[in-house]
């Protein structure tokens, strides 16, 4: 019975093409993850673009003009979003102000524990030396302290990023809410004939399913 020969060079053919795959998700990989972070922002920018969508539609055939409506829409929203960091603000600087309040307080119990366990050490015929713990907690203090800044301005870095990130996609949103149905006629126009219809019945669906989705979630985080 003959042994049937191996064709190498398909062999080798077949490797090479999977090598190269394998290296253009590779590179893929990477590029996306040097992006990452700005086409989140654009993600961001269409969801909170095809959330306001309906509202901005309804707005345009109201007051017949979309810039307007858009514009109404997008200080509503800032309206919106600035009673609510009112909301959540009243209570937390109420909150750090009774922990000033209490601070002196606070330093006194302190004081007065120290003495107190002075005191008891001392009827024991202990040696309590409190400079020594006072430079100790001093030193630890300042630590945490130092800790505390150096977290602080990475914390606060995050902070001015997110808020750039965030800034970025609603730019966004407010240009494709403003051009969105300009370059929606020019993507229709763009496609064959015939599959218009079918694209048109796949936006719609998608539309309802995910804005629905989108909406619903924004509702019950509210």
């Amino acid at each position: 019975m003959a042994v049937p020969r191996i064709d190498w060079t398909r062999v080798l053919i077949v490797c090479l093409a999977l090598l190269s795959l394998a290296g253009v998700l590779a590179l893929i990989g990477i590029v996306l993850g040097r992006f990452l972070q700005t086409l989140a922002v654009f993600a961001l920018g269409a969801a909170l673009a095809f959330v306001a969508r309906p509202l901005v539609d309804r707005l345009s055939r109201l007051l017949r003009r979309r810039g307007l409506a858009v514009a109404v829409t997008a200080v509503g929203c800032l309206a919106a979003t600035a009673a609510f960091l009112a909301l959540v603000a009243g209570p937390l600087a109420a909150d750090l102000r009774d922990v000033l309040e209490d601070l002196p307080r606070w330093q006194q119990r302190a004081v007065d524990a120290l003495a107190g366990l002075r005191r008891w050490l001392q009827s024991r015929g202990i040696q309590f030396d409190e400079a020594d713990l006072v430079r100790q907690a001093a030193g630890r203090l300042q630590a945490a302290v130092g800790s505390l800044l150096s977290s602080a301005a990475v914390i606060t870095g995050r902070i001015g990023a997110v808020l750039a990130g965030a800034l970025a996609a609603v730019v966004i949103a407010l240009y494709l809410l403003l051009d969105g149905p300009r370059l929606r006629d020019r993507f229709y126009q763009a496609l064959p004939e015939p599959w218009r219809r079918g694209v048109a019945h796949v936006e719609r669906n998608a539309a309802d399913v995910f804005g629905g989705y989108l909406r619903g979630q924004l509702l019950l985080g509210l």
